[in-house]
């Protein structure tokens, strides 16, 4: 599970920003609601994770730094990485490191002989910590310069972190016991200054390495890295790659009374396309004739889905876009359901619905806001805003300014 975040000088967070979801005493009525950070840990996180706010307060951006840690760890090697360095704009700034931190549960051991959901029960479980530190590089040559990387654990969740590997610009990248670097001099030596070590390593074969990246690999995010959005034909082919997937959004589109019987993948000479098959009309309908807020919830399925299946994260910006406010409570309990969600996936979303905070618990909802003049945006979790009332009323006392992040107008 995925229980902290850190910010500093990263687009509108100036200032450090550390959103520690994590809580050592969770409400027995709303346990199913949390899962462990590791099998058997003390400390706990919530399962899903709204983010509120204003327009242009930063939402939006909590979420890509958590995807660019993501993706750097797990992609970072042969591809583009400039746009990882996107410092806060202002003069004093802009030459500054930008910094960015996550920390995770998992196992101890980095052996490839065990999935995600299914972890033997005698496996040393504890905490991970990834840091990335990025500086702008002058010159022609690569625009940026990763400064620091490092994977610290914490055995137990308890005592000092322990290195898993770090590397320092101009200094000797070190390894671990359970990340070992004999035999990748040459390598290391090779590394680019704006990839990652992971990455690279992965890419020559370094066992530990590739098990990280499979693991990274499973966050599903909607968080557009290369600027690229996925067309119609990639994401039909996502669901006639998978039929189970397929499946599933079936089921879920009947049970939303859509009027869709079935949606199917049918294959044309530009690619697979949607039809949808409705109740007592005689012909099949396309994708453009499908309301926006089906079409976008069809865009969406695919992230929660694999995420659940396997026991990962789901990052998904604008969760709630066109879909109707009902319909968000129903794809929250997903999160919930044990039978649905038995690996415990986790969400992190934004979102407008503010009626969506009834159903949500304190511990759940992170909240965003901007200072107009200085430009700068700060984050916290509701939990940590001051004591709340159990029966508190999220949605109005949210509206009515008493928790920040709503936008001022006038």
């Amino acid at each position: 599970m995925l229980y902290r975040l850190e910010m500093e000088n990263f687009s509108c967070f100036r200032e450090e920003q550390i959103l520690d979801l994590s809580v050592s005493k969770i409400p027995a009525e709303h346990s199913e609601r949390f899962a462990p950070v590791f099998p058997d840990a003390r400390l706990s996180a919530p399962k899903a994770v709204f983010i509120f706010g204003a327009n242009a307060s930063g939402k939006s951006t909590v979420l890509k730094a958590l995807n660019s840690l993501v993706w750097f760890m797990g992609h970072g090697y042969g591809n583009n990485t400039d746009f990882l360095y996107q410092p806060f704009n202002h003069k004093d700034t802009l030459k500054q490191p930008m910094c960015l931190a996550m920390e995770f549960g998992g196992p101890m051991d980095l052996d490839a002989s065990f999935d995600a959901k299914e972890m033997p029960a005698d496996m040393p479980v504890g905490t991970y910590r990834y840091e990335i530190e990025i500086v702008a590089k002058e010159g022609p040559s690569t625009p940026i310069r990763i400064n620091r990387e490092t994977l610290r654990q914490r055995p137990g969740g308890t005592g000092k972190w322990k290195r898993v590997f770090e590397r320092i610009a101009g200094e000797k990248t070190l390894g671990s016991k359970m990340f070992p670097l004999s035999g990748y001099a040459q390598v290391l030596d090779k590394v680019p200054s704006d990839a990652s070590v992971i990455g690279t390593l992965a890419e020559f074969k370094h066992r530990a390495a590739q098990v990280l990246i499979r693991h990274i690999r499973t966050v599903a995010s909607n968080i557009l890295v290369d600027k690229h959005e996925p067309g119609l034909n990639e994401l039909a082919s996502t669901y006639q790659q998978d039929p189970n997937a397929l499946a599933n959004l079936n089921r879920e589109l009947q049970r939303f009374d859509t009027g869709i019987e079935e949606m199917s993948i049918a294959q044309g000479p530009e690619g697979p396309f949607f039809l949808f098959r409705h109740a007592n009309l005689p012909r099949e309908m396309n994708w453009f004739r499908e309301s926006t807020g089906t079409r976008s919830f069809i865009k969406h399925f695919p992230y929660i889905f694999y995420a659940q299946m396997q026991g990962s994260v789901a990052i998904i910006d604008e969760l709630d876009t066109c879909i109707h406010p009902l319909l968000m409570p129903e794809i929250l309990a997903w999160f919930y359901n044990p039978s649905r969600n038995s690996g415990n996936a986790q969400l992190w979303a934004t979102c407008h619905t503010v009626p969506l905070m009834n159903n949500l618990l304190k511990e759940e909802i992170v909240l965003c806001e901007k200072d107009v003049l200085s430009g700068q945006a700060s984050t916290y979790g509701l939990k940590d805003v001051r004591p709340i009332r159990k029966a508190e009323n999220f949605p109005r006392n949210y509206m009515s300014g008493a928790y920040g992040g709503i936008p001022c107008v006038g």
